[in-house]
């Protein structure tokens, strides 16, 4: 395929984004300013990657076998082992490897939760009524939604 390159390009050039060849010529993956952005950037790259493939398990098979290979060496790095020892420690392996996955995750939700819940703001009362509220009880579904800016019920 012949890459027709940009007046800009040059492999040293600091700050500019990396050529992406395509069928039509050159694309560049555009400049991310925030996390957001390049989220949805490698999100729109991603798509449009495999959007082109074909077959995506023999597309993704060097990646399996690569992680495969991980586990045995990291189980048997000398290959002193009997082939079928080697394949049951590795297969242990990648299930530690993936439990622990699992558990950091869940302690990055649980941290995330944490975070976002407000420590200051104080709970709207089950009356339905603000704290010090001198209106009689009728008048109760102004107060809860005095209360609550969120409140999106009828009274």
């Amino acid at each position: 395929m012949n890459v027709v390159r940009p007046p800009w390009y040059s492999p040293k050039s600091p700050g500019r984004p990396l050529p992406i060849p395509t069928k039509e010529g050159v694309a560049s993956m555009p400049q991310a300013h925030n996390a957001a952005e390049a989220s949805q950037a490698g999100k729109a790259m991603s798509h449009a990657r495999w959007s082109r493939e074909p077959n995506r398990v023999a597309a993704l098979a060097p990646a399996r076998e690569g992680l495969l290979r991980k586990f045995l060496l990291q189980v048997d790095p000398d290959g002193v082992l009997p082939p079928a020892e080697r394949a049951r420690r590795a297969e242990s392996a990648r299930k530690a490897f993936y439990a622990d996955l699992t558990r950091r995750s869940l302690a990055a939700r649980r941290a995330r939760k944490a975070a976002a819940e407000p420590f200051d703001k104080a709970p709207v009362p089950t009356t339905g009524h603000r704290d010090g509220c001198q209106l009689p009880e009728d008048h109760r579904g102004e107060c809860r939604r005095a209360s609550n800016p969120n409140y999106g019920g009828r009274s």
